[in-house]
């Protein structure tokens, strides 16, 4: 009665994300995204959550760059600068928010949230792809590194130790 869903549409309930194939006076057929065709019984659907991915307005991607902790003040600005300009002002861009959120374990973190304005997933891909291929290139160009997960080890020297062996007086 509701109808929360059309053919065609794309949906997601509990363990099923796929296409909406045909509904039917019994049951559902849903086409994951595998490509196996699933029964869903409209009993189980009338008591499920469901989201429509296919009636969102926008698609929303949420990405945290890390940037290496040696980077100077001026280029962390440097950073927040491009990722503005290449994310912000994209055609297909409805709205953007970016910021230094945060000191993580391997890198200075730039949180960038971006919505793009369709919900054709194709589209949104190639443009994705091509806004990340803009940040590459000019933070290649201005020397901003991306950072990788890393840890330093720091080794404590015992005092009873020297470099060509033991201190005189101690047993080995």
């Amino acid at each position: 009665m509701d109808k929360p869903f059309r053919i065609g549409d794309r949906i997601q309930l509990d363990s099923v994300d796929g296409t909406v194939e045909t509904i039917g006076l019994r049951s559902t057929r849903v086409r994951n995204l595998d490509g196996h065709l699933i029964t869903v019984p409209n009993k189980t659907m009338g008591n499920a959550t469901i989201t429509n991915v296919t009636r969102r307005p926008n698609i929303k991607t949420v990405m945290n760059i890390g940037i290496t902790y040696d980077t100077p003040t001026e280029k962390v600005k440097r950073a927040l600068q491009i990722l503005q300009e290449v994310y912000k002002e994209h055609p297909k861009t409805f709205d953007c928010l970016i910021g230094f959120n945060k000191f993580a374990d391997s890198a200075l973190n730039i949180q960038v949230v971006h919505w793009w304005n369709s919900t054709d997933n194709n589209e949104y891909l190639a443009g994705l792809q091509e806004m990340n291929l803009a940040v590459k290139e000019r933070f290649d160009k201005e020397g901003i590194n991306f950072a990788f997960p890393s840890q330093t080890v720091y080794l404590k020297q015992d005092s009873d130790w020297r470099v060509d062996g033991p201190r005189e007086g101690i047993q080995t």
